[in-house]
């Protein structure tokens, strides 16, 4: 199985949903940004003292580096193609 580019894998969605591929990309955006600030909430109210918060403390870290890798590497992606996009252009 071959895996989607990052622009199929929008526009598909974009076209089963019927919006603008920027929508789709904004909303990712902000998803990643919500729920990296929630889950950063998240840590800041767990007592850490206990073996269930401690525990819920590495589960909700775990989660929390997981959605911030994917998000800068979103980013990079994006910076990337607007990038080439410039040096195209320059030509």
């Amino acid at each position: 199985m071959k895996p989607k580019k990052y622009s199929e894998f929008k526009k598909d969605i974009a076209h089963t949903v019927g919006v603008h591929s920027n929508v789709v990309n904004d909303f990712i955006t902000y998803y990643y940004t919500q729920a990296i600030i929630k889950n950063k909430s998240i840590l800041g109210n767990l007592k850490k003292t206990t073996y269930i918060g401690m525990e819920k403390t590495h589960a909700v870290n775990d989660k929390l580096q997981k959605q911030e890798k994917a998000f800068k590497k979103l980013e990079e992606e994006i910076k990337n193609k607007q990038e080439f996009k410039k040096r195209k252009n320059e030509l």
